[in-house]
């Protein structure tokens, strides 16, 4: 299918355009498809975000140091790299053994499908997408055949002006005052045990109307379609004010580490497809809030949260990557590209960079730039 006709034609309440296919899936594209909704990231697109976002030629890269998070959590393996001494030639080669998915990462097709139908996007089976002879759905195909990634970056900075707006006086503030606050010299959101919006080590859910209120608060009048969504949780700030022994505890979590992240609920899947993103992206290692619900309704968006579930009570990895295709990057190291952006009063950027290229690859680093 033709990436205008889907950009300007196809809603989330048309989900699925085939009736026959899973509910809320966007298999559209064709049944042999590779890109999903990269698929947006037209030459013409692509084009127009470099010539409107690259004025100064600053650059900020998006990885996180390699070496972290010091203890990964959800059972992944700790990278182990090996410096070869090659002597008594001055030489040197190194080898890194690690989970593509220890730290920072897009999450590749072949990652995480439908649970109750085992099905991958585009209705791959689970054997399909574990077999290592096939490059069907392989990260590497990103690279072949989309050239990468690169388009207009978009950066929701959630916890900065959650915190701006707490230290402006509360939810009774003003946006021009959370605004000022925000933009002042002395600002800090640095994390801290006392006097914080939330505690971004917790199951916290980003609503739709905190993503709403960031969209407002940085005068964005609307989304351009095809942009790749940067989402600011405070991951980072909070993994900074944290020790060794806590990370570790942190990811010994049973039965899984809790983060906070986008809520699973129909407004935030429906605004995610609506705003037809190219790619999905936030600096928690889950992107979504996880666990996905608190049983305990710790928080008090719980109730709100349980009258507009995802159908099946499906995860918003199940909707985004495997219904749609939209790639999701998680632990994305935003903290250099967000004081820039804070700086120019801009939320924009021109992203480029390309995954592994690694024709079976499930996951990789996203070797992503933001140029301003």
């Amino acid at each position: 299918m033709n990436a205008e006709l889907v950009l300007d034609g196809v809603t989330y309440d048309q989900l699925p355009l085939d009736k026959a296919h899973p509910v809320l899936t966007g298999w559209h594209w064709g049944s042999e498809d590779q890109l999903g909704t990269l698929n947006y990231l037209t030459p013409s697109r692509v084009h127009a975000a470099a010539a409107e976002c690259v004025r100064t030629g600053v650059r900020c890269s998006l990885n996180w140091d390699m070496t972290h998070p010091s203890t990964p959590g959800f059972g992944r393996q700790a990278l182990r790299h090996e410096i070869l001494n090659k002597s008594p030639r001055a030489v040197a080669d190194d080898v890194i053994h690690f989970n593509t998915q220890h730290s920072t990462q897009w999450d590749g097709f072949r990652h995480f499908g439908i649970q109750s139908l085992a099905r991958f996007y585009n209705n791959r089976t689970l054997d399909q997408a574990v077999d290592p002879a096939s490059s069907d759905l392989g990260i590497g195909r990103w690279s072949e055949e989309g050239g990468g990634v690169a388009g207009r970056g978009v950066v929701l900075d959630v916890w900065g002006l959650a915190v701006a707006r707490l230290q402006a006086g509360g939810e009774g503030a003003s946006d021009a005052d959370v605004l000022r606050r925000y933009h002042a010299p002395d600002f800090s959101d640095a994390y801290t045990p006392t006097n914080m919006p939330y505690d971004p080590f917790t199951s916290h859910p980003i609503t739709f109307e905190n993503l709403q209120d960031a969209v407002r608060l940085s005068g964005l009048l609307h989304i351009p379609k095809a942009s790749i969504l940067l989402v600011r949780s405070g991951y980072h700030a909070r993994y900074a004010a944290s020790t060794i022994d806590e990370i570790a505890g942190k990811a010994a979590e049973k039965p899984s580490p809790a983060y906070a992240g986008l809520a699973q609920c129909g407004k935030v899947a429906r605004w995610l497809f609506d705003s037809k993103f190219a790619a999905v992206a936030g600096d928690a290692p889950a992107f979504e809030r996880w666990p996905p619900r608190s049983p305990a309704k710790t928080y008090p968006q719980d109730d709100r949260l349980e009258i507009d579930p995802l159908p099946e009570g499906r995860f918003l990895h199940e909707i985004v990557l495997a219904g749609w295709g939209t790639p999701i990057g998680e632990m994305f190291y935003l903290e250099k590209l967000v004081h820039h952006a804070r700086s120019l009063r801009t939320t924009q950027c021109f992203l480029a960079g390309a995954p592994l290229n690694h024709p079976a690859g499930v996951a990789s680093p996203p070797n992503l730039v933001a140029m301003f």
